[in-house]
């Protein structure tokens, strides 16, 4: 007997999977995997270092801008000491200007170690110098802050480790 005459099953032969559902199969699983990184990334901001974002919505340019360290008693920089060089790993000068209508972000080279806080000072093109601190509070100079400069104000939102 052969084989196909003693089967009395009838099976419906496969149908080929088809290129548009592999496709979309494809797709949904890029743009999921790119939404979990984009997840995970953003949960890790705080613990990366310390990036500064700077938007100046202001009709002044930007001409300078410093970074630095507090710890312990040591005070804050202002105006008055604005133009002192850098020293070590506690003190950063940003090269470039901030024309008006621009958002920058950059990652000041600071280093230290233990409880501290992060100021900004702020030049504009009319030589009017602010001072901000960009993060209250910080172990490690990690995490994130985004400096608003507006006319009126300067706003700091900080997510400091």
């Amino acid at each position: 007997m052969n084989r196909k005459e003693g089967l009395t099953m009838h099976t419906r032969p496969r149908r080929p999977f088809s290129k548009i559902k592999l496709m979309i199969a494809l797709g949904l699983f890029l743009a999921l995997g790119t939404i979990v990184v984009m997840s995970l990334l953003n949960a890790m901001d705080p613990f990366r270092k310390l990036r500064i974002t700077i938007d100046n919505q202001s009709d002044y340019d930007i001409t300078q801008i410093k970074t630095g360290i507090t710890h312990l008693n040591q005070p804050v920089l202002d105006a008055s000491t604005a133009d002192k060089t850098e020293d070590s790993d506690l003190l950063y000068t940003f090269s470039e200007e901030i024309v008006s209508g621009k958002k920058i972000k950059f990652t000041p080279k600071l280093h230290f170690l233990g409880e501290s806080s992060v100021y900004v000072i702020l030049k504009d093109s009319r030589g009017k110098t602010y001072t901000k601190t960009a993060c209250g509070y910080t172990e490690s100079v990690s995490g994130t802050s985004l400096i608003t400069i507006t006319n009126e104000n300067i706003t700091v939102k900080e997510n400091c480790m």
